[in-house]
């Protein structure tokens, strides 16, 4: 079930499985060596968790919700900030730093 949903976020995002595995600090041959049944280690499933922004639950298939309730209760207070969150999600994250940049020098312009 992991390597689905692995494979599927990696559609989703527009990014390959090896990119992904760099981006965490692993081997991208370590991407073909699991299997439908296999899992990553504990640290190395929340890195990835971590890396698109869902929980290490929703990777392993034991929930379809991709966050917990009560972290987007405290982070989403209006339909704005939703679609903030949920476009900055689909940045590919070596690109969310120049993104935090851009909004830091808005700030500093006021």
């Amino acid at each position: 079930m992991f390597k689905k949903i692995f494979i599927d976020l990696c559609n989703q995002n527009h990014i390959s499985p090896s990119k992904v595995c760099r981006s965490v600090g692993i081997a991208p041959a370590t991407f073909s060596c699991w299997t439908e049944e296999s899992v990553p280690r504990r640290t190395t499933l929340q890195r990835i968790a971590d890396y698109f922004g869902v929980t290490p639950e929703y990777l392993l298939g034991e929930t379809e919700k991709q966050t917990t309730s009560t972290v987007q209760s405290e982070i989403v207070a209006d339909a704005g900030e939703a679609e903030l969150l949920r476009l900055y999600r689909k940045i590919p994250p070596e690109k969310r730093t120049l993104v935090l940049h851009m909004i830091s020098a808005a700030l500093k312009d006021e």
